[in-house]
């Protein structure tokens, strides 16, 4: 099974620059303010929490299992 690696963030760092030295593809944009996260094509969190950073007891976020939803949001995200 290939496991794809992607995070799209809005703007280049410490951290994004160490992930792309550790293989995991890293896209810069300014107009991104989707917090998710997807996996396998077919979870979805979606929320306030950074996957990246720590949380607060403010932060939040669900979880779909929906194939066609993970779908739509990768294929904005790839827009």
């Amino acid at each position: 099974m290939e496991i794809i690696l992607v995070l799209f963030t809005q703007e280049q760092n410490d951290c994004t620059d160490s992930l792309k030295m550790h293989g995991i593809e890293v896209r810069v944009s300014s107009r991104y303010t989707l917090c998710c996260t997807v996996i396998d094509k077919s979870t979805v969190w979606y929320g306030s929490i950074n996957p990246l950073a720590y949380i607060s007891p403010e932060d939040n976020a669900i979880t779909l299992n929906d194939p066609a939803i993970a779908t739509n949001i990768l294929t904005i995200l790839y827009q």
